[in-house]
C-alpha cells in the first residue's frame, strides 16, 4: 500500500461523497430513489465486482488463508456482540436492539470492499470478500434475532444462503479453484459492472449526509459515542490483535478497514420494519458514516506503516 495513493483515494472517495450530497440537496437524487441505489450496488455491481476479484489462479495455500480470514472475522462478531450487550444494556429495548445490530453489522460489504480494493487492488478485495462471509451469515441470523422471533431464523437463513452477493462468491470462487473464465463479451461486461461499485457507492453515501436538514441535531452524546465505538475503538481493538498475532500485513489491513465501517445501513431498514427507534437508527448511521471519512485516511496511514 502507497501512501501517496492512499491520500489520492481518500481524495476521490471526498468528491464523490461531495457529489452526493451535492445531489441530493438540489434533489436531483430523491429519498425514493434510495431503494434504487441499494438494489443496484447489492444486487448487480457488487455482486460483479467479487466475482471480478476471484479470477486469479487458485493455489494450496489460499485454502490456509481463508480458513484465518474466516476465522478472524468470527472473532470479530463474537467481540461486537459482547460489546453491544456490555455498553447498552441501560437503553430502552427499542434503543438497545437498534445500537447492538449497528455494532455488531458494519456497512463492511457495501462500503468497505472499495475500499479494500482501492488500498491493496484485486488480492484486497479478494480478502475482503472472504472476510465478510462470516459478517453476510451474522446479519441474517443473530442481527435479525435482535428484531425478530426465533422462529422467523430458518427463514432468514435461507434469505442469507440466496443473497446475490453470496452467490457472486460461490461463482467467483468456483471459477477461481476450477480455473474456468467468462468467454467475451460477457468477462468485459462483468469488469465493467464492477468498476460501478465505488462510484456508487460513495455517492450514495454523500446523498444520506445530504439526507440532514441541520447536522448539528445527530451529534448527541448517544449517537458520538455509538460512533467513536463502531469506528475507532473495535478497530483498534482488531489492530492491537492481529499485530499481536503476527498475521500478514494485508490481512491486519483488511481486518481493520472492514471493522472500521460505519453502522450499515440495514439498521435504518430493520428499525423501521420492526417498529423499533429508526430515528436513532438513522443518526448512528450518518455520524459513524461522516466519522469514517475521517477515519479511513488516519487508518490507511497507519496501516501503510506496518505494510
Amino acid at each position: 500500500m502507497d501512501l501517496q495513493q492512499v491520500w489520492k483515494m481518500q481524495g476521490i472517495f471526498f468528491l464523490l461523497v461531495l457529489i452526493g450530497f451535492f445531489l441530493k440537496r438540489i434533489k436531483m437524487i430523491k429519498s425514493e430513489n434510495k431503494e434504487v441505489f441499494t438494489d443496484l450496488v447489492l444486487n448487480v455491481f457488487l455482486p460483479a465486482t467479487i466475482v471480478n476479484s476471484f479470477q486469479m489462479k487458485f493455489e494450496t495455500e489460499m485454502i490456509k488463508l481463508f480458513g484465518i480470514l474466516i476465522g478472524l472475522s468470527i472473532i470479530i462478531i463474537i467481540l461486537c456482540y459482547i460489546l453491544g450487550v456490555f455498553l447498552f444494556s441501560k437503553y430502552t429495548h427499542e434503543q438497545k436492539n437498534v445500537l447492538r445490530f449497528g455494532t455488531l453489522i458494519s456497512n463492511a460489504g457495501f462500503i468497505g470492499l472499495p475500499v479494500a480494493e482501492s488500498f491493496y487492488g484485486p488480492i484486497g478485495l479478494l480478502y475482503g470478500a472472504v472476510f465478510i462471509i462470516p459478517l453476510r451469515m451474522a446479519l441474517w441470523t443473530v442481527g435479525l434475532s435482535l428484531f425478530l422471533n426465533e422462529k422467523d431464523t430458518i427463514a432468514t437463513l435461507k434469505k442469507m444462503v440466496i443473497h446475490p452477493c453470496m452467490i457472486a462468491v460461490y461463482i467467483g470462487s468456483s471459477m477461481m479453484i476450477s480455473g474456468i473464465r467468462f468467454f467475451e463479451p460477457i468477462n468485459t461486461t462483468v469488469i465493467m459492472l464492477s468498476k460501478c461499485t465505488t462510484p456508487m457507492v460513495m455517492i450514495f453515501v454523500g446523498s444520506i449526509i445530504g439526507e440532514v436538514d441541520n447536522l448539528k441535531t445527530i451529534f448527541n452524546w448517544d449517537v458520538l459515542r455509538f460512533s467513536i465505538i463502531r469506528v475507532i475503538i473495535i478497530p483498534t481493538i482488531v489492530y492491537i490483535f492481529t499485530l499481536l498475532s503476527n498475521l500478514d500485513p494485508i490481512i491486519v489491513g483488511i481486518a481493520v478497514i472492514l471493522t472500521s465501517m460505519p453502522a450499515g445501513s440495514a439498521t435504518v431498514i430493520l428499525a423501521t420494519k420492526y417498529d423499533n427507534d429508526y430515528v436513532l437508527g438513522t443518526k448512528i448511521v450518518i455520524l459513524s458514516t461522516i466519522l469514517s471519512m475521517f477515519a479511513i485516511p488516519i487508518w490507511g496511514i497507519i496501516l501503510f506503516s506496518i505494510g
